[in-house]
């Protein structure tokens, strides 16, 4: 697609517009009527996509398919829960331990509880 002129560029599913690429290069998700804006993928598809933004509600992270992380609409962070370390740390990595009910930290050399 290669539109010249100062209009914007719509995108329609079912007759509905859902996204707005604007004149000004501001890109716009459009809600159906006054219902919550629908989720907005970033990457390919959900199975790879960056974030996930689900309505006015949360902001979720997703890697291969599965959430890693959330933001909730009142202010909390959510990690989701893990059985076992992440493998490859990093110095500063940080994950929620469901078998010791901890969020753990990466010092570099070995996992440590926060408490």
């Amino acid at each position: 697609m290669n539109q010249r002129n100062n209009a914007p560029v719509s995108f329609y599913t079912n007759n509905v517009e859902r996204f707005i690429l604007a004149a000004d290069g501001q890109i716009r998700v459009v809600g159906a009527g006054t219902a919550a804006l629908p989720a907005l993928i970033l990457g390919n598809d959900t199975n790879t996509g960056l974030a996930q933004i689900g309505g006015a509600d949360t902001i979720s992270l997703v890697t291969g398919g599965v959430e890693r992380l959330r933001t909730k609409s009142e202010g909390a962070i959510r990690f989701v829960p893990l059985t076992a370390a992440p493998g490859s740390p990093e110095a500063g990595d940080v994950y929620y331990n469901s078998t010791t009910n901890k969020l753990q930290v990466y010092n570099g050399t070995a996992w440590q509880d926060c408490n």
